[in-house]
């Protein structure tokens, strides 16, 4: 329920960042809101309740990090032709 380019609302028209994280009541003074819903749906046609927020940690490596890996694979004996015994 992150707040981006738009935000989404509840059916109370509050904004889903309005309501209890952990009752999901709506916080607004005077709402009866007991649970935040949303009618929106996505363009796969399925409603904002049936999507996953997945966090994917990757390791990443620094410029200087890839730099000293490619001096690693390059030998420099790899460019010199060896004669015969």
């Amino acid at each position: 329920m992150a707040e981006g380019s738009w935000t989404l609302r509840c059916r109370c028209k509050h904004k889903a960042v309005e309501h209890d994280a952990l009752t999901h009541a709506c916080a607004k003074a005077g709402c009866g809101c007991a649970a935040f819903g949303s009618p929106w749906v996505c363009n796969c046609d399925h409603p904002w309740a049936e999507h996953r927020q997945v966090i994917i940690d990757r390791e990443v490596k620094s410029v200087a990090e890839m730099m000293a890996d490619a001096a690693a694979e390059l030998n420099p004996l790899d460019a010199v032709q060896r004669g015969g015994v």
